[in-house]
């Protein structure tokens, strides 16, 4: 048998519609009335006209508002944009005192977070850089604590950040790993030695990127996102088939994963769910 047909029936909604003569130097156009019918998904009708409703089809009344096409972001991080909701603002910090306490209170407040990420210090509204020893004393020794300064290409870690990074051992151009007279780190990474730190930042559990991956595509749908093409730092196809199976995929998804996922996963293919939520073309 056939499966059902969804059938909807958005009445009384308002488009724009471009004169025929309008120009680039000379634009125009007005609205006019629109109605939509919408079966299975897929826009099989457009008038200006009423249209009669269908038996059975749910009638949306747009009560002469406007509609407008789903918008589309084409490149997006949805697990970094969700777990930016989490960042600890330090723009407001005008101490390494204050600072301490916001990192401190943060993870009183998510203490199931591994990775604590902080951005907007100014060490000229501290009186100072920050360093990994002023992180240490918070004695949070089993989190990663990364915090960005203003402009994002200075950052400082605590110890463990350091260690799992391996700044140590870092010999390259176009940035530095600070240390202080007696050669110790002191936690500050400038420019490209910032780079250590991305690797580490991206080791979450699963359950941890999942809430991320939830909250990213949450705050996509509130800014009017209809589908996003999001490139993911660490593996996560196996995340987004559990989520669209939960029925939790909200807008429509265009995955797009790491060569280091595809070399480690051989099986991966390219594939596109029946109901084309999710779609993986690499």
């Amino acid at each position: 048998t056939n499966p059902p047909t969804t059938t909807t029936l958005v009445a009384n909604g308002r488009c724009w519609q471009w004169h025929s003569s309008s120009t680039a130097t000379a634009p125009g156009g007005s609205f006019t009335p629109l109605h939509l019918l919408i079966e299975n998904g897929i826009i099989t009708k457009i008038s200006d006209s009423p249209i009669s409703a269908p038996p059975q089809a749910k009638v949306i009344d747009a009560a002469n508002q406007i509609i407008l096409p789903g918008l589309i972001d084409s490149h997006i991080h949805v697990t970094m944009t969700g777990e930016s909701k989490y960042f600890v603002d330090l723009s407001k910090c005008t101490s390494i005192s204050d600072l301490k306490a916001a990192v401190l209170s943060h993870s009183k407040k998510h203490p199931d977070h591994s990775v604590i990420q902080g951005v907007g210090w100014d060490q000229e509204k501290l009186g100072g850089f920050p360093s990994s020893s002023d992180l240490d004393s918070l004695s949070l020794t089993d989190k990663t604590i990364w915090l960005w300064r203003a402009c994002w290409h200075i950052g400082c870690g605590n110890s463990r950040a350091l260690s799992l990074a391996k700044a140590a051992e870092w010999v390259g151009e176009g940035g530095e790993v600070e240390r202080d007279v007696s050669g110790k780190l002191t936690g500050v990474l400038k420019e490209r030695a910032c780079e250590l730190v991305a690797p580490i930042l991206g080791e979450k559990s699963d359950a941890e990127s999942t809430k991320f991956i939830l909250d990213g595509l949450d705050m996509c749908v509130e800014s009017g996102l209809t589908a996003v093409a999001t490139n993911e730092m660490t593996p996560a196809t196996h995340l987004y088939k559990n989520l669209h199976s939960q029925k939790k995929l909200r807008p429509r998804v265009f995955l797009t994963p790491m060569a280091e996922e595809l070399d480690s996963d051989p099986g991966l293919r390219p594939f596109t769910t029946p109901d084309r939520l999710l779609k993986v073309d690499r």
